[in-house]
């Protein structure tokens, strides 16, 4: 689960119920839930996420297999997709 960091509305939450769930969308859209240990824990802090702590987990977001971003939460996921085009896989 994203724990304390989900929006209160929990949208991510239901969707993504595990690490090894993924929701994808128009375009090559997927997002999943990462933890920030090893490669994933640089990635966050070289994506700006300066509080990124081993151990935590954040969402992975790609576009046809390249990053486009990394974020904590469902309301910064919004900002990047449409929470409504996002579908398990």
């Amino acid at each position: 689960m994203l724990g304390a960091q989900v929006s209160e509305d929990g949208s991510v939450r239901r969707m993504l119920g595990s690490m090894g769930e993924v929701l994808v969308g128009p375009g090559g859209l997927r997002v999943r839930q990462v933890e920030l240990v090893g490669p994933m824990l640089v990635l966050a802090r070289m994506a700006g996420d300066a509080d990124a702590r081993p151990g935590e987990s954040r969402l992975l977001v790609t576009r046809r297999g390249e990053f486009a971003a990394m974020v904590c939460d469902a309301a910064e996921l919004a900002e990047h997709v449409d929470l409504a085009e996002l579908r398990l896989k």
